[in-house]
């Protein structure tokens, strides 16, 4: 099988190093913060004791205006109740400059006229690293009958593997809908993601997993990255339990033979985006969409990539 083969056996070591990178990022900004906060949000003061004015300053640190006409008293059990049962504000928690792998992913505006946001490198990065994950809903061929041509309609964000397999990164109607459901199913005990948009880099504490929003070359410029279809694997995550929760993907119909994998030992089918050029600081990501291949619509702006680099070797650096 593809998994099993040598591109998987080549992919991993670099697969696994982005997986700590993402790590190290999630927990520093989980664990640090850049100074304690007050010690009237903290707790460590008696309400009772406060003056009318001090204790309005302890509502409007949380975020409450004092009621006019409020007695001392009623102010008190306001603060109170705002002490128990609101949410204390934190302070902004830094990232490392440079995690182990050296580099860092930014989203800012496009170098490309008209194409919105891009993602950008921060730092540098060798031809034949894996830079990003692309995230999202992941259809096996038995369930594309279940969804066409819901997820088909508008939607540019799909990603092709070659075991027909189809990874869905949109944020909007039927492919929202199928994220969250699968989602939800696979983590009971978490809420689901809230707002307009599904962001991706944060619901899996992963800021590599944009790899959906690199944007195709124009076209006086060549793609500097390419996507190829990875499965992680049991027998490599079993001694890395902690990274399991950065794979930027669910199963739109779970497929789970033993603990989390499938019989075939998945864990997950995925796709990762791997540098085909070094990448200098600053570069922004251009990868060929290959639209002529996918069986989908070919939108009117899009032009085959001129100069497509050799495929990067995943078998030697």
């Amino acid at each position: 099988m593809e998994h099993m083969g040598t591109q998987h056996n080549a992919l991993w070591p670099r697969v696994e190093a982005l997986l700590k990178c993402a790590h190290e990022l999630a927990t520093s900004a989980e664990d640090s913060t850049t100074e304690a906060p007050p010690a009237s949000l903290r707790g460590e003061v008696d309400l009772n004791s406060l003056s009318r004015e001090r204790l309005e300053a302890f509502l409007h640190e949380r975020g409450v205006a004092a009621p006019p006409g409020y007695s001392l008293g009623d102010l008190v059990t306001l603060a109170k109740q705002a002490k128990f049962f609101m949410k204390k504000p934190t302070a902004a928690k830094p990232l490392p400059a440079s995690p182990s792998c050296g580099f860092t992913l930014a989203k800012r505006p496009s170098s490309i006229s008209g194409a919105g946001e891009g993602v950008f490198i921060q730092g540098k990065a060798s031809r034949g690293t894996v830079v990003a994950f692309y995230p999202g809903c992941v259809y096996a061929e038995s369930d594309l009958p279940l969804v066409y041509p819901h997820i088909y309609t508008d939607n540019d964000y799909l990603a092709f593997r070659s075991d027909k397999m189809l990874i869905d990164a949109s944020s909007k109607g039927s492919s929202r809908q199928a994220f969250l459901a699968a989602w939800s199913r696979d983590h009971p005990r978490q809420q689901p993601p809230s707002g307009d948009k599904i962001d991706f880099a944060e619901v899996f504490a992963n800021s590599y997993a944009v790899g959906h929003l690199v944007n195709h070359p124009p076209a006086d410029r060549r793609p500097n990255v390419v996507s190829l279809p990875f499965d992680f694997l049991a027998a490599d995550l079993d001694a890395h339990d902690h990274l399991r929760r950065h794979i930027p993907n669910v199963y739109f119909l779970p497929r789970r033979h033993e603990g989390d994998a499938g019989a075939d030992g998945v864990v997950m089918s995925g796709m990762v985006i791997v540098a085909a050029d070094d990448l200098e600081d600053g570069a922004e990501l251009l990868m060929d969409y290959h639209y002529g291949m996918r069986g989908a619509d070919v939108p009117s702006w899009y032009r085959p990539a001129a100069g497509l680099p050799v495929h990067p070797s995943v078998a030697s650096e």
